[in-house]
């Protein structure tokens, strides 16, 4: 759920950035605004929000899951997969916002966004049951964060050790 909540929080943050601001951003087009810029403003703006998005849910995963690490250094590497899913998960509200053509659109791209970033997590369902699910879950930032807190945590060491598992 965490890794499906990250990319969530950070899409729906970001889905109506740049749609909202369609009017403004054409009158100061007119008179020079460079994309750049303007571009770079919503990643700064996005980068920002994940860093500190990331420290809530890494609180209160904490406070409330309190999950095992088999190290320190676990909660760091937990910290910035959480970041980077987020961040991930803002760069898809972006590209939706800018796209497209008023913000009651946005909102229903985003779902249709989000719904494979759902199935193809593989937590849900294992990949290997879904018609091409190995190759379409390889552009689900959903899935390389479920794959990093699997990995982070541990908790896939003991079912890959035991023998019946390789059966």
């Amino acid at each position: 759920m965490a890794a499906l909540t990250t990319v969530l929080v950070g899409a729906i943050s970001s889905v109506r950035e740049i749609v909202k601001e369609n009017d403004i951003y054409k009158r100061e087009r007119a008179v020079n605004l460079n994309i750049a810029p303007y571009v770079y403003s919503k990643i700064w703006i996005g980068f920002v929000l994940a860093l500190y998005q990331a420290g809530m849910l890494l609180i209160m995963k904490i406070l409330f899951v309190r999950p095992e690490m088999s190290s320190i250094m676990g909660y760091p590497a937990l910290y910035l997969t959480l970041f980077l899913g987020t961040l991930c998960g803002y760069f898809i509200g972006l590209a939706i916002s800018a796209i497209a053509p008023n913000q009651n659109a946005a909102l229903l791209l985003i779902i249709a966004a989000l719904v494979p970033q759902f199935l193809f997590a593989g937590a849900l369902l294992p990949l290997d049951l879904i018609p091409s699910g190995e190759t379409i879950s390889i552009f689900m930032p959903t899935r390389w964060t479920f794959e990093s807190f699997i990995k982070i945590s541990g908790l896939g060491d003991q079912l890959a050790e035991d023998s019946y598992w390789a059966m």
